[in-house]
C-alpha cells in the first residue's frame, strides 16, 4: 500500500470515529422524525424485517419495516423512540406495539408495515439499530446494520430480510 493512501485512510478513519467517542445519548441530535403506518408489507413473509436507506447528503435515514404484531383490535403501533448514541455512532430506532385498552380484544396476528424518516444533526452516523417490541415491552426483533458509505455513495441501502 502506498504511504499517502495509508495516511489518507488513517486520517479519514480517525476523523469519522472522533465524533463517536463523546458518550452522549439523547434526542437532541435528531433534527426531525416522521412515522406512519403503510399499506404494503416490505417482504412477502410473516416476520419482522426492514429496509434501511441512508441519504448521505441530507443525513437522512428512511426505514421501511414490518412488525409482527398480535391482537390488533386493542393494539396500535408507534415510534417509541429514535435516539442517536454518540459514543457508538448508532441511531437506535424502537418501534413498539402499545395497548389501546379495549375490553374484548381479539388474538389475531398480523404484519404492520411502517415507514420511519429521521434527519440527524451530527454527520457521524455509522450504524442503525432497529428494535421491535410487543405491547408487554418484550423485544422480539433487534438488528443492527452498518451503513457507513464511501465518499462517492449518495444512498446506502441495507436489507434485514425475514429469516
Amino acid at each position: 500500500m502506498n504511504r499517502r493512501k495509508f495516511l489518507q485512510i488513517t486520517i479519514l478513519g480517525s476523523s469519522t470515529l472522533g465524533g463517536c467517542l463523546k458518550g452522549k445519548e439523547n434526542d437532541e441530535d435528531v433534527s426531525s422524525k416522521d412515522f406512519n403506518i403503510t399499506q404494503t408489507p416490505v417482504f412477502d413473509c410473516f416476520e419482522n424485517s426492514a429496509i434501511i436507506k441512508f441519504y448521505r447528503k441530507e443525513n437522512k435515514i428512511v426505514v421501511n419495516g414490518q412488525l409482527e404484531s398480535g391482537g390488533r383490535s386493542c393494539t396500535r403501533t408507534i415510534l417509541d423512540s429514535a435516539t442517536f448514541l454518540e459514543n457508538t455512532c448508532v441511531l437506535k430506532i424502537i418501534v413498539a406495539d402499545e395497548s389501546t385498552g379495549g375490553n374484548s380484544c381479539t388474538l389475531e396476528e398480523g404484519i404492520v408495515p411502517y415507514r420511519v424518516s429521521i434527519v440527524l444533526k451530527p454527520d457521524s452516523l455509522q450504524k442503525v439499530n432497529i428494535i421491535h417490541k410487543n405491547k408487554r415491552g418484550n423485544v422480539h426483533f433487534d438488528r443492527t446494520a452498518d451503513i457507513t458509505s464511501t465518499e462517492g455513495e449518495k444512498v446506502v441501502t441495507k436489507k434485514i430480510k425475514c429469516q
